[in-house]
């Protein structure tokens, strides 16, 4: 699907002028509806539709300007042996918290997100380490 495609899609939806497509469709609608009004519709260098999955994660030149949660992990036992075991101990046993979900779950890790942040507390980081620990992740292989 082109961007020019999509973005005539969602202005249809909007108008409520169309219905939702059919479940073959290769993305869902309403995800690409609701992503497009974020603003997180992009098309790549073949001109295909991409949506951002990762809401607070964005594409640029074809990589994501975040890092996967294994490269900021290698980054950061870089830092200092132990610390994935010290972070990875300090997870909350409720599997609905934020921070048991990014540590289990996350594909991208942003500054501001749980899990960067639980890091960065349990560890006693500043802002300037936090930074550091991600500019190395994006250095590493995904």
């Amino acid at each position: 699907m082109s961007l020019a495609t999509l973005k005539a899609r969602v202005a249809a939806l909007q108008a409520g002028s169309q219905t939702p497509a059919p479940p073959s469709d290769p993305v869902v609608l309403t995800s690409v509806l609701n992503a497009a009004l974020a603003g997180k519709v992009t098309a790549d260098p073949n001109g295909q539709v991409r949506t951002d999955r990762y809401a607070a994660a964005s594409i640029t030149g074809g990589k994501f300007a975040d890092p996967r949660r294994s490269q900021f992990l290698a980054a950061l036992e870089a830092t200092g042996a132990g610390r994935i075991a010290t972070c990875r101990d300090a997870v909350p046993s409720d599997v609905g918290s934020a921070i048991n979900i990014a540590w289990n779950g996350a594909a991208l890790v942003t500054a501001s997100g749980p899990l960067a942040q639980h890091v960065k507390t349990t560890l006693s980081l500043t802002d300037a380490q936090l930074a550091a620990i991600i500019a190395d992740a994006l250095t590493r292989p995904e």
